[in-house]
């Protein structure tokens, strides 16, 4: 018995397609080059989602502000950017 007999849940939903893109970077690297690649993703495919695993709430928070940062220098600079 795996886990203690723990039970199995299944959840009822719809499949969605999704591509993956592995993006092997340093460590100091990582929460730059997840900005980066998620962002170029929105700007160049338009509308639809962009899900970026990270390694805890201090990368993720560091993401968010870089994101907000280099999003608002687009706008500044007369880039379109869509919705977010």
């Amino acid at each position: 018995a795996y886990f203690n007999d723990c039970p199995v849940l299944e959840v009822p939903g719809r499949l969605f397609p999704v591509d993956m893109h592995y993006h092997p970077v340093s460590k100091q690297q990582r929460v730059e080059a997840a900005v980066n690649v998620a962002l170029n993703l929105h700007v160049r495919e338009g509308s639809g989602h962009i899900l970026v695993f990270l390694t805890g709430m201090e990368e993720c928070e560091q993401a968010v502000a870089l994101a907000n940062k280099k999003l608002n220098e687009l706008v500044e600079n007369g880039k379109e950017v869509g919705d977010c």
